[in-house]
């Protein structure tokens, strides 16, 4: 068997993991019971496998309908950023109309004709659009590529925008991406209300996440070019350099074994694992995870109550005087 069909196998392989499994029930379930205008975000860090999860979840959602001239239950679309590495409204909603096959863009120069309109014009159209194909989803992959834009203040904007798509069109939308896309979006008041996070994590360190891993692996095994027991011996090794993150290790292991091919072996080792990854590569993504559990947490434990006026503890010492502790000096930073 040569590299080439090893890697065709990993990219073929479906894995149905403790972590992907999870997502991908609740983001189903939310989404096939959800009430037109909500907002889903599926949230992980990269490489954790959200796009697989997509895909998946897109192919679900639309089976329950039945085909109807014309119908286009959901929309798919990948939130591409442009010129300068930002994000264009104009460009995005763009491509939504091509999705639904709006019959200007789809023949001849229509695209050009829709981007000389203006957006508010493009606006009225993606709404008609929405409602003439009767679609009920709109899945964004790269969502935390909404935040690309040319300002800090325009980032939330830009969700406010799909929210509102949300209310005339009546569809729920669902957002694949980073967890910085999750800071936007908890600080609107108006987005929480109808807001559902769905939490896609890499494995930890736990006893239970150890298992699963050691499952990952095992699967894995039994594709790639390598001895028994080879990937399980070195676990630690392929979880520091994957962070957890299965679709990390599955990318690493495809990098792997084209260098194996490189190096004219037909057998996996440790060195070609070394050579395909560093340790700085993992920064960005380690730094990513902690912003997740320091935004979500994994117990998922409510904060206490605000207490009220009457519950507050009485305030000691006269009003408007500074407490000597104050007055002490200036504190060191942590």
């Amino acid at each position: 068997m040569n590299a080439q069909s090893y890697v065709d196998k990993l990219r073929n392989l479906r894995l149905d993991h403790a972590t992907f499994k999870n997502a991908f029930l609740r983001a189903h379930a939310h989404a096939a019971m959800s009430a037109p205008t909500q907002l889903i975000i599926v949230a992980g860090p990269t490489r954790v496998g959200k796009t697989t999860l997509g895909k998946r979840l897109a192919h679900e959602l639309i089976c329950p309908y039945r085909e109807e001239d014309g119908m286009i239950p959901l929309v798919r679309v990948e939130a591409a950023t442009t010129n300068s590495a930002k994000f264009s409204t104009k460009h995005f909603t763009l491509r939504m109309l091509e999705e639904l096959s709006d019959p200007v863009s789809t023949i001849g120069e229509g695209i050009s004709i829709r981007y000389r309109q203006s957006e508010t014009h493009l606006r009225i159209q993606l709404e008609r659009c929405l409602r003439f194909r009767k679609t009920r989803f709109l899945l964004v992959d790269e969502a935390q590529h909404l935040l690309r834009t040319t300002s800090g203040v325009r980032a939330g904007e830009v969700i406010d925008t799909l929210k509102s798509l949300a209310n005339e069109t009546g569809i729920t939308v669902v957002l694949m991406g980073g967890y910085e896309l999750l800071s936007t979006c908890i600080d609107s008041p108006h987005l929480n209300g109808r807001l559902t996070i769905i939490d896609f994590p890499p494995y930890g360190d736990d006893e239970a996440s150890i298992r699963e891993f050691d499952r990952v692996l095992l699967a894995l095994g039994e594709i790639l070019p390598v001895k028994a027991g080879f990937l399980l011996n070195h676990r630690e090794f392929l979880y520091r350099g994957s962070l957890g993150c299965v679709g990390l290790l599955m990318g690493w292991s495809m990098k792997a074994v084209a260098e194996m091919q490189a190096h004219s072996q037909r057998e996996l080792r440790l060195e070609y694992f070394k050579a395909t990854r560093y340790a700085i590569q993992n920064r960005a993504i380690a730094n990513e995870i902690a912003l997740g559990a320091e935004l979500l947490g994994r117990s998922h434990a409510q904060e206490e109550p605000p207490q009220s006026p009457q519950q507050r503890p009485a305030r000691r010492g006269r009003p408007f005087v500074r407490k000597p502790v104050r007055d002490a000096g200036p504190r060191s930073r942590s």
